[in-house]
């Protein structure tokens, strides 16, 4: 991807906050260009109508409409979405309205260049014509009812059976998700709470990194003095000590 092919928008009410991030991107992502950088949610949605951006970095909190009812409100399919906000009271509210990530003020440039790595996988997809961030998030939303998930892996889009995952593991904000076939991971949205919450009842929490999928359980092996579920393929899962005993009364039943 070239430089015309990323268009930016910033929107935020203060204008430090505009300038501090227009510094980073032009740092960490020259390829990147920001077609504007706007202080209101009014001026944005003139300039997505017109511009076309392919990525909106959006505040949360803004005198005349918040970013969240913004995005509720206009027709979001066409750009991606991260939100920069000083309050981390909405992320769940963030990640529900399909945006990549959401990055805290002040904002850590580590973390800023990790998102822009994830950002640029979503616009290769939406360039190859994959599915759109909002079109592999919403598809997540009732998966108590499905038989599978919708996970990336670099720029790719795969539907992956719940049965054919081993485990998954934390990655912050995001999930690692791996299959007994295979030792690439496949990459969810959202965190492993929310994965916990929307699997089917034989994937349980062992860890406070990881959940597995009982069903490919081989056995429980103990290695000084801590305990590792083993899985296909010889892989091993840790096992916390508070939640041992819960797990091996289960696997017995």
């Amino acid at each position: 991807m070239n430089k015309q092919n990323i268009k930016a928008l910033i929107v935020d009410d203060e204008f430090e906050a505009r300038e501090n991030l227009t510094g980073f991107l032009n740092e960490l992502a020259p390829d990147i260009e920001i077609i504007a950088s706007v202080n209101s949610t009014k001026a944005a949605e003139s300039i997505i109508q017109t511009e076309k951006p392919d990525i909106v970095f959006l505040d949360i909190e803004m005198p005349e409409e918040t970013g969240i009812e913004f995005l509720k409100r206009i027709d979001n399919n066409t750009f991606e979405t991260v939100f920069v906000t000083a309050y981390n009271e909405y992320a769940i509210k963030a990640f529900k309205l399909n945006a990549i990530d959401y990055i805290l003020k002040p904002i850590n440039k580590d973390y800023l260049e990790k998102t822009l790595e994830r950002l640029k996988v979503f616009l290769q997809a939406r360039k190859n014509n994959s599915p759109t961030s909002t079109e592999i998030i919403s598809k997540q939303d009732d998966n108590k009812d499905k038989t599978h998930l919708t996970l990336r892996y670099g720029s790719e889009i795969h539907y992956v059976n719940f049965k054919d995952l081993s485990h998954l593991s934390s990655d912050g904000s995001y999930t690692n998700f791996y299959t007994a076939q295979s030792e690439k991971a496949y990459l969810g949205s959202y965190n492993l709470k929310h994965y916990e919450d929307i699997l089917p009842e034989n994937f349980t929490r062992v860890h406070r990194g990881y959940i597995i999928n009982e069903a490919l359980v081989e056995h429980v092996e103990q290695k000084g003095g801590k305990h590792y579920i083993i899985l296909p393929n010889k892989i091993e899962v840790p096992i916390s000590r508070r939640r041992f005993k819960s797990f091996n009364e289960k696997m017995k039943k």
